[in-house]
């Protein structure tokens, strides 16, 4: 591609490089515009006896096609684009689902230069059915078809730079552990919050089941509410699990589970417990979870609900990013601690 300014009367099937303007105000091309035959008579009579613009070269890709090429390119699974403009194209969900880029992909991309832009929500998030994921923009009027084919080549040898994982599990149990006789207060404190993540996550969130709060008894709950079909199991406490050998953590063991994660390098949530009996999710709801105020339960619970497998190491990695808006009414707020 050649930027450059010529005579008006050379300038047919150039691509304005800027706006042009009547001395009174109006436009007439837009910046990327094609000049046409009829645009001449109109330039002179402006005043407009040169132009600045783009020429594409044999090879060039006009920015809008090369937008389209590119986009298709790098879209995975459910994902979907419209007709690109401005040498745009904007990636959205197909469906409710969390985001998987290719990090290693985006910044290859990104560093090949040649105008190419790819910019991406943060990977793992949850997106909704038609949310904009990515957006693709050639920043110059045209790309070398050569950029596009290295491009295609590293994608070849890698997974889809960007796909959206859908949502699969939707039948969640919910257990409700307790001592107190009035074991539906803690459901009523919490059921705002889950219910409102049931929306949110489309998730149908069962009526509570309430057992005494012992390794015993919600070891059982668990068992019966796996036995009952539930695909993911939310557990709340007459209290908060404060050791890997609490009552909680000793419940989901006695319940099969072989690895158990407490304690999340994310606030707030540092209190949250993931577990695996078999391929079913038991989930330990930390307090902060009666909000609606995003917290550990958001990072992970979209990922869960897609059948991933989440792993210490994907929850340590949860710690970059892990410092979240604070839940103003919680006992002891951050601001508090530093009077």
């Amino acid at each position: 591609m050649k930027f450059l300014r010529i005579p008006i009367e050379n300038a047919v099937g150039a691509i304005s490089a800027h706006n042009l303007y009547h001395p009174q105000g109006k436009r007439i091309l837009a910046k990327g515009d094609t000049i046409a035959p009829q645009h001449l008579d109109t330039l002179r009579e402006a005043g407009h006896e040169t132009v600045f613009v783009a020429q594409l070269e044999p090879g060039d890709l006009h920015e809008d096609e090369a937008a389209a090429r590119l986009a298709t390119l790098l879209k995975g699974d459910r994902l979907y684009f419209k007709r690109p403009a401005t040498g745009r194209a904007n990636l959205r969900a197909e469906c409710p689902g969390v985001l998987r880029v290719n990090v290693d992909a985006l910044l290859q991309i990104n560093a090949i230069g040649h105008g190419i832009s790819l910019a991406t929500l943060v990977q793992h998030s949850f997106v909704q059915k038609d949310q904009l994921v990515a957006t693709v923009k050639i920043i110059r009027f045209g790309l070398e078809q050569h950029a596009l084919g290295d491009i295609e080549n590293r994608l070849a040898a890698g997974a889809p730079a960007l796909q959206i994982e859908p949502l699969k599990l939707q039948r969640i149990g919910l257990i409700v552990s307790s001592n107190h006789p009035d074991h539906d207060s803690i459901a009523r404190r919490f059921r705002p919050g889950l219910e409102y993540r049931a929306r949110v996550y489309h998730f149908t969130l069962a009526e509570p089941k309430y057992c005494r709060h012992e390794p015993d008894d919600i070891a059982a709950a668990i068992r019966a509410q796996k036995a009952a079909g539930m695909q993911c199991v939310f557990i709340v406490g007459m209290s908060a699990i404060i050791d890997p050998e609490d009552v909680v953590p000793q419940a989901v063991k006695q319940a099969g589970a072989d690895n158990v994660h407490y304690g999340f390098p994310v606030d707030p949530g540092n209190l949250t417990l993931l577990a695996y009996v078999d391929d079913m999710p038991i989930v330990g709801i930390p307090g902060c979870a009666r909000s609606k105020r995003r917290n550990a339960i958001d990072l992970i619970l979209p990922r869960v609900l897609t059948g991933e497998r989440i792993g210490r190491e994907a929850i340590l990695e949860l710690g970059h990013g892990g410092l979240l808006e604070e839940i103003k009414a919680r006992p002891l707020p951050r601001d508090a601690i530093d009077r």
